[in-house]
């Protein structure tokens, strides 16, 4: 039975690194996407 608790602890651990690794890459798009519509405005 202890099996089973640790199963469901990794699989809650896997799933909150997995939900913030995506949080940062969509933080890093989002100032990426910024980026290039300031460049866009610049040269125009």
């Amino acid at each position: 039975m202890n099996f089973l608790y640790i199963a469901y602890a990794a699989a809650w651990l896997i799933l909150i690194g997995y939900l913030a690794n995506l949080a940062l890459r969509y933080e890093k798009l989002r100032k990426e996407i910024n980026n290039l519509g300031r460049e866009t405005s610049l040269r125009n």
